[in-house]
């Protein structure tokens, strides 16, 4: 196992024995928008980030697990005026698990693990025009964040996730609303 694997299983292992000993938000169905930015290692990001929209609609099983669906964009390029060499990442959906701890009366730390679908495109010139080919690719998601609990029903959080496939990574900030 590599050394930043054993780091990662070690931390969630620590993450699950704190969760017994939390308190926090009830069970129950929320929703989530995100805003942040997203960048990668491919050539479509070498300019430097993008903007990306993400949601996501979940049940928290208890004070420290939840599930949820989700959906991010990483690209914003909806009018593209010229062809691209490869193809990149322009959205993802999946489904994910989240562990959570707190940290503090209002604060807590989370990881997420998921998978889901990754729609990468190409622009190319077909009959004088730009046109899309869409291909799709399962990959692994993680993420790590923090979240602040406003009140009962609303909280914010800071979350970096890493699409591991497609080295591609977001910062967003996400307000989420239990219903």
């Amino acid at each position: 196992m590599k050394k930043a694997n054993r780091w990662i299983v070690g931390a969630l292992m620590a993450l699950g024995s704190l969760a017994s000993h939390a308190a926090g938000e009830p069970p129950g169905v929320y929703a989530s928008l995100a805003l942040g930015q997203a960048h990668g290692s491919g050539s479509y990001y070498k300019d430097g980030t993008v903007p990306s929209v993400g949601f996501a609609l979940g049940y928290r099983l208890n004070q420290n697990l939840s599930v949820e669906a989700y959906g991010r964009s990483l690209s914003f390029d909806i009018f593209p005026l010229y062809p691209s060499t490869e193809s990149y990442p322009t959205s993802h959906v999946g489904v994910a698990g989240i562990a959570e701890t707190p940290v503090a009366e209002s604060v807590s730390l989370y990881g997420r693990l998921g998978v889901g679908s990754t729609q990468l495109t190409k622009h190319q010139w077909y009959q004088g025009k730009v046109s899309d080919t869409n291909t799709h690719q399962t990959e692994a998601t993680v993420g790590v964040g923090a979240k602040l609990r406003w009140s009962s029903q609303t909280s914010f959080s800071l979350e970096y996730l890493n699409f591991t496939r497609n080295k591609v990574g977001v910062v967003a900030v996400a307000g989420t609303y239990l219903f």
